[in-house]
């Protein structure tokens, strides 16, 4: 669609001097890509950007890309389109409030992640890594918010495995900061990232996240900072940091562990990036 739209935006460029912007949330082509995507993709965006006056990127992969190879008449980045960073703060009484409802113990390991049930965000994954965790003797419950094709799929592998009653899908619902504030750790799975505000908003409840090494995910976390980067689809080491996490699981530790989230996260605020917006409104 936005191609689309590029083209048929030529006409007023032409006739009116119409400025063309265009916010790229993520090409679908990045490093580790499959080849379909590159040979189809690719060429678009390049003949795009003759269409394009301004184009705008979210991660460093795509900024560093489209400045070297897509040419558009002018290159930004941009911090994602933001988010509001003081909704998910630590709030006294949540957390024990939420787990109650859920019915999560002290004793449990509670991993949490905000995620569409569909196969970029690779969730049969996770359903891995608590088989993985359980067969170890761990004591931990996975969580996940969103909706997708691909439920039924993962209630059934998980009955697979036997996790059944470690793995809950709760669907749609409006309360992810008290989920964060709830949860032990955030585990991110996904395959294909833009800019994922999920792993913001968990990183500024201050919870520690396991993530995939992929675009995007690693603008935000690094290893040792804001919590840990796993290959893709390689379950042993997503269990390693988890029960590394687990087996230093006090206020200290995270403290430590998730201290720099908040100068990592202040760009990417709602107002940031509103600023970002406005100015380029005025000058393009």
């Amino acid at each position: 669609m936005g191609f689309m739209t590029r083209l048929a935006a030529r006409s007023a460029r032409r006739k009116n001097n119409t400025r063309v912007v265009y916010f790229a949330h993520g090409f679908h082509f990045w490093n580790g890509a499959p080849k379909i995507n590159w040979l189809l993709f690719y060429p678009i965006e390049k003949i795009g950007a003759h269409l394009t006056d301004v184009l705008v990127t979210m991660n460093t992969e795509d900024f560093e890309r489209a400045k070297k190879h897509i040419h558009a008449k002018q290159v930004l980045y941009t911090y994602g389109i933001g988010v509001d960073l003081t909704k998910f703060h630590p709030k006294q009484g949540v957390r024990e409030k939420k787990r109650a409802e859920l019915g999560v113990d002290d004793n449990t390991f509670m991993l949490y992640s905000t995620s569409e049930l569909n196969d970029r965000k690779n969730l049969t994954l996770a359903v891995d890594i608590v088989s993985i965790l359980k067969e170890k003797g761990y004591n931990v419950h996975f969580f996940d918010r969103g909706v997708g094709e691909n439920e039924e799929l993962l209630k059934q592998y998980a009955k697979e495995k036997n996790i059944s009653d470690s793995f809950t899908l709760l669907g749609y619902g409006k309360d992810v900061d008290e989920m964060c504030l709830a949860a032990d750790a955030f585990l991110f799975t996904s395959k294909q990232e833009g800019l994922p505000v999920a792993v913001m908003e968990a990183m500024s409840s201050r919870l520690p996240c396991v993530v995939s090494k992929i675009r995007g995910v690693t603008d935000l976390v690094k290893d040792g900072k804001g919590g840990f980067v796993c290959s893709i689809d390689n379950a042993n080491e997503y269990c390693e940091k988890i029960i590394y996490l687990i087996e230093n699981n006090n206020d200290d530790f995270k403290n430590k562990l998730t201290e720099s989230n908040n100068e990592v996260l202040k760009p990417y605020s709602f107002d940031n990036v509103a600023e970002f917006i406005l100015k380029l409104a005025e000058t393009v």
